[in-house]
């Protein structure tokens, strides 16, 4: 089947029904809030009370990490002997704020530390012996990354050879062989124990400070951090931990939810005029405006230029400063967008030329920005539910981005084909990789293979979960809103909650947008009219209808100063009464 674009209906799976046994365990709730807690794991009163908290199921003491032991004695050590200490960070937000949280953290400490995060165009991702050279220079002794470094064999060793010591902490899989290093802080190392493996990198941080705050108090040597220090780098944590996109349950969850009261009480300057120029309210930051409010500004700095404009943002303390350069990321985050849109159509045009139905989608071009092509990917996943490969070529070389769908694991089938790579690396949703332009077929003729012998079998088309069916009628919002917000904060492995209701009338259609791709909707609600909107569906209902069933989720809409319940449709099909009444809808 030849694949196109997803403006037809996607596939509706509805979740398992709650059992009747789980259903009396969980008798204290709604009934609707049974059915999502089901979904989310929780069969006991106890799981789900954890769950409600945000409270993870484990220890989460940061000595069960495993070489934690040796990271705090190798940092108290540089910080008693006065060694130059170097943070080296990545540029994507869970890099900066990684960064940006180990140095606060060690500032405090009165340590003699410096950040570095390499420019992506001109260094790419991770460890480099240029910028090695350049701290040695500077007489930096230890250097503890940030987001990178677990698959940096040579650069390690090179750092070994020129008597800089290094601390890895990352949370990307890890090769078989790792790097020479003095301690390794990752879960997915294959030797450690933690219970939870899913931390983002500025996670990762957040535990070494942690760990240095509790062998303080455990050597009885007075408070090494002022009262509520540790508390006041959630926000930091929660910023890198959505915008990674690593799964909000355990301890992520734990981490966002009390990042979350500190965004929206914080007192840093650079993040408060981050949240103004993205024009959210303080008071009302959701993981939804971290995601598509600040991080993708955040992320601008080093997609379009260079990401210590983040950096800075995030550390400084002067106001002039914070508001010169929080509209300087807005700026960028405008042109990035202006980018994404533009290659994103380039991109397309360049896909099929070869086969009208590959089963993972490349794309690469001299005028492709390394910056954006990450983000390109992301779309055409989005649209062709497709592996993507998108890449800037470099002279002889092309540098990559790759997205993927939960089905086929991207960095395995990378690993299949390393050989043929000169570095690669990262997740089982996203990865990256550099390759010379000679090695570039073979590369596509396997990881089409590849991905045919993975998916071969599997119905390639976008699936929406849902939760549970309502009839929309006899829905009170406030009440519906109110059980979904004991979710948040939601995201990856914690989506938000996914209703579906039947034969919903209609009160008023429209279409809106620039391109008047977008449906805006009033629908019969309880006892009123409730607004409801559908980005990007107005082309899957080509006419006027009366009656529909719809899949969406429930939010608040902030608008003129007034706050109003609203759906957001993900997905929207004529009811069918309402084909039946009118044939052509069929």
């Amino acid at each position: 089947m030849t694949i196109q674009k997803q403006a037809i209906y996607k596939t509706w799976v509805m979740k398992v029904p709650i059992p009747e046994a789980i259903k009396a365990e969980l008798s204290k709730y709604h009934p609707i809030l049974q059915q999502l807690l089901y979904s989310r794991g929780c069969v006991t009163n106890n799981a789900a009370e954890h769950f409600i908290e945000g409270i993870p199921t484990y220890d989460t003491n940061p000595f069960r990490l495993s070489a934690m032991e040796e990271t705090i004695d190798r940092v108290i050590f540089a910080i008693e002997k006065g060694e130059k200490i170097a943070i080296y960070g990545d540029y994507d937000v869970d890099g900066v704020t990684g960064t940006a949280l180990l140095n606060t953290a060690l500032s405090a400490l009165n340590a003699n530390v410096v950040s570095y995060i390499p420019n992506r165009f001109d260094q790419g991702y991770g460890l480099n012996i240029q910028a090695l050279d350049d701290l040695r220079e500077e007489s930096v002794s230890l250097v503890i990354t940030v987001d990178n470094g677990i698959r940096s064999i040579k650069e390690a060793a090179y750092a070994h050879e020129h008597n800089m010591d290094l601390i890895i902490t990352d949370h990307h899989q890890p090769l078989d062989e790792l790097p020479f290093a003095q301690a390794i802080v990752n879960p997915k190392k294959a030797n450690d124990t933690y219970p939870f493996k899913d931390l983002a990198s500025v996670g990762l941080a957040f535990k070494v400070v942690h760990a240095l705050n509790i062998h303080f108090i455990k050597q009885n040597i007075t408070k090494p951090f002022k009262d509520g220090f540790l508390e006041g780098l959630f926000d930091f944590v929660a910023l890198g931990t959505v915008a990674d996109v690593v799964p909000l349950i355990e301890e992520n969850r734990y981490f966002v939810k009390k990042g979350l009261q500190q965004l929206n009480q914080t007192q840093r300057r650079g993040v408060n005029t981050l949240i103004d120029v993205a024009k959210l309210h303080k008071g009302n930051i959701t993981s939804t405006d971290i995601g598509f409010g600040l991080a993708p500004r955040l992320n601008a700095a080093g997609r379009i230029a260079t990401p210590l404009t983040a950096l800075k943002l995030l550390m400084t303390e002067d106001s002039d400063i914070a508001v010169a350069l929080a509209q300087q990321l807005n700026t960028q985050n405008s042109e990035r967008r202006d980018k994404t849109r533009s290659i994103q159509h380039q991109a397309e045009g360049m896909i099929f030329i070869e086969d009208n139905d590959p089963a993972v989608l490349f794309a690469f071009n001299e005028g492709f920005s390394s910056g954006v092509v990450g983000l390109v990917a992301s779309k055409l996943v989005d649209m062709y539910y497709r592996p993507a490969i998108i890449g800037e070529e470099q002279g002889d070389f092309v540098r990559a981005s790759c997205r993927s769908i939960p089905e086929f694991h991207i960095t395995k089938a990378l690993d299949e084909c390393a050989d043929l790579l000169i570095r690669h690396g990262g997740h089982a949703a996203a990865a990256g990789f550099t390759i010379h332009n000679h090695n570039i077929p073979e590369l596509k003729e396997r990881l089409g293979f590849i991905a045919k012998r993975e998916l071969s079998i599997i119905d390639l088309s976008p699936k929406i979960l849902i939760d549970c069916e309502i009839d929309l009628i006899n829905i009170n919002p406030k009440e519906l809103f109110d059980i979904v917000t004991l979710l948040e904060p939601t995201g990856s492995k914690n989506h938000e909650a996914v209703f579906l209701s039947r034969n919903v009338t209609i009160k008023e259609f429209r279409r809106v947008g620039d391109e008047r791709q977008h449906l805006l909707l009033k629908l019969r609600c309880g006892l009123g009219i409730i607004d409801a909107i559908g980005f990007s569906l107005a082309a899957v209902i080509e006419r006027d209808i009366l009656s529909c069933d719809i899949v969406f989720s429930i939010g608040i809409n902030h608008f003129n100063g007034r706050t109003t319940f609203q759906l957001f449709i993900k997905d929207i099909k004529p009811s069918k009464e309402q084909q039946a009444a009118m044939p052509f809808l069929q």
